[in-house]
């Protein structure tokens, strides 16, 4: 039951908040080689969204990528910016042996 209460929560609010749009009135970062985005489909709810990495991007004359080359489990597409929705990630640290951590 909580599991379900967090996914009903999820889908209906963190999503499409992922989704906000402004009206190109202000800058927003490009997207990059290896982000991860959901594909947006006005059929099916957020939830049911494919998830894809950019695996080219094509920018226009000014610079701002404005469509890319998407790589999911069903294959290889090609979408504009505003059909995707791209999940915030973390960087994650470089893997070795020792701690991230460090002594002063």
């Amino acid at each position: 039951m909580l599991i379900d209460s967090f996914w009903t929560k999820f889908k209906n609010s963190y999503l499409n908040e992922l989704h906000a749009r402004s009206k190109w009135k202000t800058a927003s970062v490009n997207l990059k080689v290896n982000d991860i985005v959901l594909i947006r489909s006005k059929d099916d709810p957020p939830f049911l969204w494919p998830l894809a990495r950019v695996t080219q991007v094509f920018p226009d004359s000014e610079g701002l990528v404005r469509s890319m080359k998407l790589q999911t489990t069903a294959g290889e597409f090609q979408r504009v910016v505003t059909e995707l929705v791209l999940l915030p990630a973390e960087e994650l640290p470089p893997q070795g042996g020792g701690s991230v951590l460090t002594e002063e």
